[in-house]
């Protein structure tokens, strides 16, 4: 099996609820949306497409010593049977997934999901959220205002404590713009903020 990937490496993960968390991060390239604000266009759009063999991916998992891995993108649940793939050569690990939400598969085999909707700031057109439960977290860029969020929030009662905001801006310099308003905006309204410590880290810098 020939599995479509942008990149594999190994970093503490930046954003969410295990922001800290030492992670290996597997990067599909290929996403069904486009926001204006996308960090990983290399993935999401990519000019050249880049294919690893299952078990060399596997290998490359295992050369790292860690014990939990990321998948992301681009729009992971693009490709599901891949992942499921992957996960059944992986015993032992723990399993994370970072999506957008407009696309319904079954995420009851991970142990985190973290469900990231792009409103219409991000540039693209309003869709419904298919990845809806208590189980999962929800991030969401504060681009100007934090409206849209709070619209968004209401309309599909999420839990507070499973929100988390994370401020807009693919460098350092614009990230830490935006810190103090959203951490105003997360202490007002009882959500979770959520740092991007690779782009703080490393500003745009890629593979990590």
């Amino acid at each position: 099996m020939n599995i479509p990937i942008s990149e594999i490496f190994y970093n503490i993960q930046g954003e969410g609820r295990n922001a800290g968390k030492p992670s290996i991060f597997v990067r599909f390239w290929g996403c069904n949306l486009r926001c204006s604000f996308c960090d990983t266009k290399y993935a999401s759009r990519p000019k050249t497409q880049s294919y690893m063999d299952l078990d060399e991916v596997v290998k490359k998992i295992e050369s790292f010593d860690c014990g939990h891995v990321v998948f992301t993108g681009g729009e992971p649940t693009l490709y599901e049977s891949e992942m499921k793939m992957l996960m059944f050569k992986l015993d032992g690990y723990t399993f994370e997934i970072e999506s957008n939400g407009s696309r319904d598969i079954s995420f009851n085999y991970f142990d985190q999901v973290t469900i990231s909707p792009k409103l219409k700031s991000s540039g693209n057109r309003p869709y419904e959220i298919m990845a809806l439960t208590g189980k999962y977290d929800y991030k969401f860029v504060y681009v100007k205002d934090g409206k849209e969020i709070l619209e968004c929030i209401k309309k599909y009662c999420l839990s507070k404590e499973k929100v988390y905001i994370m401020p807009e801006g693919v460098t350092r310099k614009a990230q830490l713009g935006k810190h103090k308003e959203v951490i105003e905006f997360c202490l007002k309204h009882g959500f979770n903020f959520s740092p991007r410590l690779q782009v703080l880290t490393y500003d745009k810098k890629r593979g990590v």
